[in-house]
């Protein structure tokens, strides 16, 4: 990854090869792509009998580790910082998940059992799917102003 960012400042601000202003401007659809390529080549490595094995020890890991790290980080924020609730909450559904980025390219780094990669494969993209979804809907009624729940769990469907 550090090659990569070293790579971006040579070509962009340093020798001038790219446009910082036009990257910047298309960074959210490379950023999707990058992260879909990941998610997806660490998918091929999956079997899908293991997947379905390991399915509900994934989603208990995924759900017990995210609401954990959420309201630890939340916690953190709004004491340490004074932050507001809901900001706290934000920061928390943000930094509370794992990446699955992350986890995948340390999985094809490290040798591990498969059930145990599948585990950590499946949770990871299970709490990214939680900290966007709570993230969007935390960010629409902090720009509402009002928690409406239909229109939030509407909102949560939908996006999920």
């Amino acid at each position: 990854m550090l090659i990569l960012i070293f790579v971006g400042l040579l070509l962009g601000p340093i020798f001038g090869i790219f446009n910082p202003t036009l990257v910047k401007s298309l960074s959210p659809f490379i950023a999707a792509l990058a992260l879909s390529y990941t998610i997806f080549n660490g998918g091929l490595d999956l079997n899908i009998r293991q997947v379905v094995k390991c399915s509900p020890k994934a989603i208990f890991l995924a759900v017990v580790g995210f609401l954990f790290s959420t309201v630890a980080s939340a916690t953190f924020v709004m004491f340490i910082y004074g932050m507001p609730l809901l900001y706290g909450l934000l920061f928390g559904v943000i930094f509370g998940g794992s990446s699955s980025v992350v986890v995948v390219s340390l999985i094809s780094k490290i040798k591990i059992r498969e059930q145990t990669s599948t585990i950590l494969v499946l949770e990871s993209a299970i709490t990214d799917i939680f900290s966007i979804i709570i993230a969007v809907a935390l960010i629409d009624i902090l720009f509402t102003g009002a928690a409406d729940y239909t229109i939030v769990g509407f909102s949560f469907i939908a996006n999920f």
